[in-house]
């Protein structure tokens, strides 16, 4: 009976170790697909976050690469960015004109074409070229490798003293921009190319194109103002000098006498250089002063009062035409009524003594003409174009006898063009000139008066010179000019 129950149960035995191997062999592949899922997915993961990070990088790398373009858009200086063999890869709107340049203008491209060639040899290149225009331009122009350079090799030192003054000025213009740029973009780049081993490859070659007329023109306007003030003061210096020298040890009243007259007309002289500088700087510094509603007469009044002593001295007629008093312009009367009296003072004193001198104002188109005549010297055609330019003398030596330094044009047109007006001028050669300055025509009421400036015609009939005064009763129907 005990061996039948054996045998009974093997079969029961049996089952029950083929379910515990079925049972071991699911655990083992749960297990082993558990772990492949584990690896699927952080591989999944892991390919995700980099295809982030890769856009991250990416979008980065655009928004750097944009703002980069737009700040070298946004210099005031040409940028051109070629490849180490010279081909252009870029340029900013600024050097853009350069390729569809015409005649003088073409140079600059060749220009850069040539120091491109230089700079690819590991150094930095500068030259200057000077365009005739029309317009006159200076444009300089400084071409270098860009080449990324380790804190510690200094070559960005060697650079920058091959690169000298000029580039550094250029660096001064420019910048803002640029500094802003470095701050925000300098450690992540240096950390990126030390990264991928780009310290020290050559990444191509720029060129930088910086307009310089106009600190030329005004380191020219400088020199020629310190060299012809200087000339002019030493003129009236250099007598006063002397005279001194010689009053000194001068014992006859007579000489002592003559020689004080010349010490103050050599004063007056230097005085009238210093004070009409003085004249130049305010109307120059003045150029948007308030203007307020002016009559044209009393402007022409004031400036005849001024020049009465030297009309005087001269026995001069002045045959003056004056508008009515309703005749306004809205100007600066100080300065309209210099620039008039300038032109006043030019025809007493280029003109021979006992001549006339006419002055006439009327109407041409919108605007008031205010006419000087001259019986004088006249100008050559070839001297009327400058004549307005600061310093400018027809007649030096004529000038240094019994004239100015050749500021009071200049006023003139500084005063005509602050207006909005302009300033003409007719001469022949022993006939005598003809200025007329135009200043647009303005309604409303006149500024109040200023009483101790204006003439008093009375005063002008027992003076040595004559003076004709003519009136037009209405300036809305004098005759205008050409009619």
């Amino acid at each position: 009976m005990s061996s039948v129950n054996v045998t009974g149960h093997l079969p029961w035995a049996g089952g029950i170790v083929v379910f515990v191997l079925l049972l071991a062999g699911l655990v083992l592949a749960g297990v082993v697909a558990w772990r492949e899922h584990r690896r699927f997915v952080g591989a999944e993961e892991n390919r995700r976050r980099n295809e982030a990070l890769h856009s991250r990088r990416m979008g980065e790398l655009a928004r750097s690469e944009t703002r980069l373009r737009l700040a070298l858009d946004a210099i005031t200086q040409g940028v051109i960015v070629a490849d180490s063999s010279g081909a252009v890869l870029y340029r900013n709107p600024y050097a853009q004109p350069f390729t569809e340049a015409r005649h003088g203008e073409a140079l600059v491209e060749a220009t850069v074409a040539e120091l491109f060639a230089e700079a690819a040899g590991g150094r930095v290149a500068e030259r200057e070229v000077e365009l005739f225009g029309p317009p006159r331009r200076c444009l300089f122009i400084c071409a270098m490798p860009l080449r990324f350079a380790s804190a510690l090799d200094g070559s960005d030192d060697q650079l920058s003293r091959q690169s000298g003054p000029e580039l550094d000025q250029l660096n001064r213009q420019s910048g803002p921009e640029l500094d802003q740029l470095n701050r925000q973009s300098g450690p992540e780049l240096d950390n990126l190319n030390r990264q991928y081993g780009l310290v020290g490859q050559d990444f191509g070659l720029v060129a930088l194109i910086d307009d310089v007329t106009e600190p030329r023109r005004l380191d020219a306007m400088r020199r020629d103002f310190v060299s012809n003030i200087s000339h002019e003061l030493r003129t009236p210096m250099g007598a006063l000098s002397l005279l001194a020298e010689t009053l000194i040890g001068e014992t006859d009243p007579e000489v002592v006498s003559r020689l004080a007259v010349r010490v103050q007309t050599e004063a007056t002289r230097l005085s009238d250089i210093v004070d009409d500088l003085l004249e130049l700087s305010r109307i120059e510094n003045n150029e948007t002063s308030e203007r307020y509603p002016v009559v044209i007469q009393q402007v022409v009044t004031e400036a005849l009062s001024r020049v009465k002593p030297a009309a005087d001295q001269k026995q001069m007629l002045l045959d003056v035409v004056l508008p009515s008093p309703d005749l306004v312009v809205r100007a600066d009367r100080r300065q309209l009524t210099t620039a008039v009296s300038n032109l006043l003072d030019n025809a007493i004193k280029y003109s021979e003594a006992g001549s006339q001198v006419g002055v006439t104002t009327r109407i041409n188109g919108d605007c008031v003409e205010v006419e000087v005549r001259d019986q004088g010297y006249g100008i050559p055609l070839n001297h009327q174009k400058r004549i307005f330019e600061r310093f400018y003398q027809v007649d030096p030596a004529r000038e240094r006898t019994g004239g100015g330094i050749g500021l009071g044009l200049a006023i003139v047109r500084h005063v005509a063009t602050n207006h909005g007006g302009e300033v003409k001028v007719e001469s022949k050669v022993g006939e005598g000139s003809t200025f007329k300055l135009l200043v647009p025509i303005s309604d409303g009421a006149p500024e109040p008066e200023a009483d101790s400036h204006d003439l008093d015609l009375a005063a002008w009939s027992g003076s040595r010179s004559a003076l004709a005064v003519g009136m037009q009763p209405d300036h809305r129907s004098a005759q205008p000019v050409g009619a």
